[in-house]
């Protein structure tokens, strides 16, 4: 019985699958007949909504009339009228590539149409040249006639044919400000393409439809070659499906009983699984102690490469401080020597009774006297540097550091230009442990610094003093983490900037960026051992930027530990 169900569900498969076939051919054949009696209008539909959107756009005063009046013969070819006329034609042109050519035309009063402004790509007319008679059609005769009140776009109704190819023009009226027909401008849609492209869509579905169809016969052969073989496949496997079925249940009770012991070979994986996630746990707790291990290893070796780049850095300024204090103990003596032929020399003067020779003598004693004066001044800032007098040994003057810098930059102000101005910013109260000339040393040396930086356009000095809290940065000199609470002072200006890839240079010894005679170096490096002396910090910020330029100079010393009486 289950088998004649299955035969009859089997035939009714058949029976509904041919009648669907069937169906495909049918449709097949039906849309086959109605593209070949719409592909030709739908084409022609296509053509002229293109001719329509070119056309559109030349109606929208594309072409200034009154400047289309101005151009009448061919001497006008030179003329700007031309010229513009003929640019906004071969834009146009550009924008679309539907266009084939584009022309103005104008209608002698002997009924001639000429040529007047030529924007084709190539085969251009010149002005004058006559439109050929046989083209001059009833749809370019209305647009000579229209008025400002009736004028359209006026398109051909049939694709000509001509030496070049097949066209479709269309036609858009010239108006003068006074509302005087001047021309027309006509553009060419070539009509090659659409007729190329219809030939092709036409035979491109020919070939698939006759495709079609054709794999819709052998198909229709080969499925009812397939259904007569399953069913005679499914009678064999009916009769089968009985041995089959008392086959499945002996084995279904050999996989109950294969079941029970897999369920117990599972009770002792679920055992096992929990002794290894136990080792695992182990396992996880020893791999995060030796990963702490190996961080504090790297930390380790991190801060002892930055130790040894102190000490590095430290015996280099060390073996630098021990060779200049040398060079400036020597260099002195030979200045007392030069110091004392000069005073002979104003000796030597006194007794002269040339007038002319003294005179040049004393010129000469006195440019060695200043000469000496600077050579002294140089050799004061190298023994400064080389000092390493311990800043417990530093006098603290009680008043508050910001009057401090205040009797300095008194001092300083002269030696500035008109044009730099000081400004200042104090915000602490707080006294900083440092030697009051040592403190006038540093202010002294960044406050010319930052002078030499603004001497050609001058600038704002703004020296301020202030405290800070929780500071997390390095320090550009010593290359140590600074960690804490802080005194600032800070020295900026809005001069030249200083280049990003020296700044960690800038405080070597006898390192200058200045001319030739115009520094020796050495400031800055004074400015690092005496800030250094007081325990302190620097900072630096540079900018070169166009609209943002200049440097800023931050020295933080440690906040004071001992509690000062202030008048």
């Amino acid at each position: 019985m289950e088998i004649n169900k299955t035969t009859t569900k089997k035939r009714s498969v058949t029976l509904v699958t041919y009648a669907l076939c069937g169906l495909a051919i049918i449709a097949i054949l039906i849309l086959t007949s109605v593209n070949a009696i719409k592909m030709d209008q739908l084409l022609q539909d296509e053509l002229r909504v293109r001719v329509t959107d070119v056309a559109s756009i030349l109606a929208k005063n594309v072409i200034d009339g009154d400047l289309h009046s101005q151009v009448r013969t061919l001497a006008d070819k030179r003329s700007a009228a031309f010229s513009k006329i003929k640019n906004d034609l071969v834009e146009v042109r550009q924008r679309s590539t539907s266009i084939a050519n584009i022309y103005t035309m104008r209608r002698l009063n002997d009924g001639t149409v000429i040529f007047v402004v030529d924007g084709s790509e190539k085969d251009q007319n010149e002005i004058g040249d006559v439109y050929p008679q046989k083209s001059v059609t009833k749809v370019l005769t209305d647009a000579f006639n229209a008025t400002p009140e009736t004028a359209t776009i006026y398109t051909e109704t049939e694709i000509y044919t001509d030496d070049w190819g097949m066209w479709l023009s269309a036609y858009a009226p010239i108006f003068t400000s006074s509302g005087k027909l001047d021309g027309i401008i006509g553009i060419d849609i070539s009509a090659e393409i659409i007729h190329a492209h219809e030939l092709e869509h036409r035979k491109v579905f020919f070939i698939v439809g006759f495709a079609v169809m054709l794999m819709t016969l052998l198909f229709v052969l080969w499925l009812m070659r397939f259904i007569a073989k399953v069913n005679s496949e499914l009678e064999q496997a009916n009769a089968k499906l009985a041995l089959q079925n008392a086959e499945k249940e002996k084995r279904a009770d050999e996989l109950l009983i294969a079941n029970d012991e897999l369920a117990f070979e599972n009770a002792e994986k679920e055992k096992r699984a929990d002794e290894l996630l136990i080792a695992n746990d182990e396992l996880a707790f020893q791999n995060a102690e030796k990963e702490k291990r190996a961080a504090e290893l790297a930390d380790f070796h991190t801060k002892n490469d930055l130790l040894n780049s102190q000490l590095n850095h430290l015996q280099k300024l060390e073996s630098i401080g021990r060779m200049t204090a040398g060079m400036a103990h020597e260099f002195n003596n030979i200045l007392g020597c030069i110091l004392g032929y000069n005073e002979m020399n104003q000796y030597v003067s006194d007794d002269m009774t040339d007038e002319k020779l003294k005179a040049e003598l004393d010129n000469n004693t006195e440019q060695v006297s200043l000469a000496v004066k600077r050579a002294a001044d140089l050799i004061n800032q190298m023994l400064t540097y080389c000092r390493q007098d311990d800043a417990s040994n530093a006098k603290i003057d009680v008043q508050p550091t910001h009057a401090l810098i205040e009797e300095v930059l008194i001092r300083l102000r002269p030696t500035l230009p008109r044009r730099i101005k000081i400004e200042t910013a104090f915000e602490s109260d707080e006294i900083i442990e440092i030697d009051a000339l040592d403190l006038q040393q540093i202010l002294t040396n960044l406050v010319l610094n930052a002078r030499d930086a603004m001497k050609e356009h001058g600038g704002i000095l703004t020296i301020s003093l202030r405290t800070v809290t929780n500071i997390k940065d390095e320090c550009v000199t010593c290359a140590s983490v600074i960690d804490g609470d802080f005194i600032q002072l800070s020295i900026a200006d809005n001069g030249t900037g200083i280049e990003p890839t020296i700044i960690s240079r800038i405080f070597d010894p006898f390192f200058t960026t200045k001319s030739q005679g115009e520094g020796a170096g050495l400031g800055l490096s004074v400015v690092v051992g005496l800030v250094a002396k007081s325990g302190g910090h620097i900072l630096v910020e540079s900018n070169q930027s166009k609209f943002n330029h200049g440097t800023e100079f931050k020295l933080l010393f440690p906040m004071p530990t001992t509690n000062f009486l202030l008048a």
